[in-house]
């Protein structure tokens, strides 16, 4: 049957109210269908956002794992610096005591040593005027046998200016001490003044004396330091001090 047929034969007013149930039905199993449906929805979206609080704890607790490895590392890596200072300065420490020891021990007891003349602890030290330094040494006796050793220093800097190999000394530059007069039987300290002009720049130190014993002349001593191991050697007794 047709619905045309069905129409017909029920009539308007019957066919009209079994449209409208029909009509009621579809609404009632869509809604119905609806409701589960946007059940089901929230459970996903509450299984969700449980999901997220529980991955949001975990990387909370991740983080701060991590802030407090940094900081033990950050701390390790401070106490490592602070134990290496220590050390250096330890070391450095003892090295300048062995220095010590080995200086007296040459000045007291210079059975091991030969010769009767040295010079130790060759320093520079810069001072407040530009170009001008403090020059420092001692002045050591190594015979067994104690006696008085006089002489004259001479003291000059070998360098370079304008490319070219200079020597200042008192002879040729006002600003170079004299030649430095000593008399001892163990030590004698010097600390003289050198002035280089602008132009210069340093680069060793060279001693020259020729020593006599009362009027016996022994024979004749030259040294030459490096400036900048002259240099770091006033760093390290400043350091030292």
């Amino acid at each position: 049957m047709t619905t045309d047929e069905l129409k017909q034969r029920l009539g308007n007013h019957k066919w009209s109210l079994l449209m409208a149930l029909l009509m009621l039905l579809m609404i009632a199993l869509g809604y119905k269908i609806a409701r589960k449906l946007d059940a089901g929805d929230s459970q996903k979206v509450l299984a969700q956002a449980d999901t997220i609080a529980l991955l949001l704890e975990e990387n909370n607790q991740l983080t701060t794992k991590v802030n407090q490895l940094e900081i033990a590392l950050a701390l390790e890596g401070e106490e490592k610096q602070n134990i290496l200072a220590a050390l250096t300065k330890e070391r450095n420490a003892q090295v300048a005591l062995i220095k010590k020891i080995a200086f007296y021990e040459r000045v007291m007891s210079p059975e091991s040593e030969q010769g009767g003349f040295s010079v130790e602890g060759v320093q520079i030290h810069p001072t407040d005027v530009a170009g001008q330094y403090q020059l420092r040494m001692v002045l050591l006796q190594q015979s067994k046998t104690k006696r008085v050793l006089r002489g004259d220093l001479s003291i000059a800097i070998v360098g370079d200016r304008e490319g070219k190999e200079v020597t200042l000394n008192s002879s040729n530059t006002g600003s170079m001490p004299s030649k430095v007069a000593y008399r001892f039987k163990y030590f004698q300290a010097v600390n003289e003044v050198i002035q280089l002009p602008e132009n210069v720049q340093p680069r060793d130190i060279v001693l020259t004396t020729t020593v006599y014993q009362y009027k016996t002349r022994k024979g004749k001593y030259t040294l030459s330091v490096p400036w900048q191991e002259a240099q770091q050697n006033g760093l390290n007794n400043q350091e030292e001090q």
